[in-house]
């Protein structure tokens, strides 16, 4: 969250004598006296960027999974393709976009602002995101949602919409809406939450 004092909670740390503190705070990213304070002699590494360097970071290569995600939508014949992102000042929404735009050059073809949401990570956010994202771009036949809580709030939207609703390939969820013509018996819902495990629903 980015209201914690993240340099204290360090200091903390260090008072209850820890061996070592594993940063999973990406609010933070850009917080100097968090970057600062792991840089002393308690050893650390983190999940996320820390301000200034010199903290060993683990984690995944955003941009390559957007861009293998929104390549398998293009290979799936998507030609309007859109987003619903978190935060535009984190770094992870920045790389995904990235990303994203990477796939659609390589197929060329391109990312207007009309089909880019900014949202907030939450629920309702993908609800709206989504709503505004269709508002903006009604022919939009394929959205990447950047995570799966925004996700869900995606389906709620695209569910009120006169679409079909195909949820397929992602490092987050992806979510890709066809506009045709099928009988709810007949619509298939599928999900790829990540590279390392598959579900299938039918419905």
């Amino acid at each position: 969250h980015a209201n914690i004092d993240g340099a204290r909670a360090v200091r903390k740390l260090l008072e209850h004598r820890v061996d070592g503190v594993l940063v999973a705070a990406p609010s933070l990213e850009d917080d100097p006296d968090l970057g600062k304070a792991l840089r002393g002699p308690l050893p650390a590494v983190s999940i996320n960027h820390i301000h200034g360097g010199g903290v060993p970071t683990i984690g995944s290569n955003h941009s390559l999974t957007a861009s293998l995600a929104v390549a398998h939508l293009v290979d799936l014949g998507h030609e309007r393709i859109g987003t619903v992102t978190g935060p535009r000042a984190r770094r992870v929404v920045q790389s995904r976009v990235r990303g994203m735009r990477s796939a659609l050059r390589e197929a060329g073809r391109s990312l207007p602002a009309k089909r880019v949401a900014e949202s907030d990570w939450t629920h309702a956010g993908g609800y709206q995101g989504t709503l505004r994202l269709l508002d903006a771009e009604p022919g939009v036949t394929a959205v990447f949602v950047h995570n799966d809580v925004m996700a869900i709030g995606a389906l709620k939207a695209l569910h009120e919409r006169p679409t079909y609703v195909d949820p397929i390939n992602g490092f987050t969820f992806t979510i890709t809406a066809e506009a045709e013509k099928a009988d709810e018996a007949n619509r298939r819902w599928q999900a790829f939450s990540t590279p390392f495990r598959l579900s299938t629903v039918y419905r």
